[in-house]
């Protein structure tokens, strides 16, 4: 996520609050705020979830909604999502 240089500040403050309750929502094993190393207003939020049904349940939740409508003003451009499940190594014959 970009974010405004003057929000950033403000997002960075919304996540630490809203953490523990998303860490507490059921099925989040862990969530976690990263940054990128070379440009501090490009920030990434990463969760883990027990099944993609329960990351579904959360983003359905009213937490998610009102997380999410307080952090879109702070945006410089258009956020990307990924879902990702761990790579399966296949075993060599």
């Amino acid at each position: 996520m970009e974010f405004q240089a003057s929000r950033k500040d403000d997002f960075i403050k919304s996540f630490y609050s809203k953490q523990p309750f998303i860490k507490a929502f059921p099925g989040c094993i862990d969530v976690a705020l990263m940054q990128d190393e070379r440009d501090v207003n490009s920030m990434a939020t990463w969760s883990l979830w027990e099944s993609n049904d329960d990351l579904e349940a959360y983003r359905s939740s009213e937490l998610f909604k009102v997380t999410w409508d307080n952090v879109k003003p702070m945006f410089s451009g258009k956020p990307k999502a990924y879902s990702l499940t761990k790579h399966k190594q296949i075993a060599n014959d």
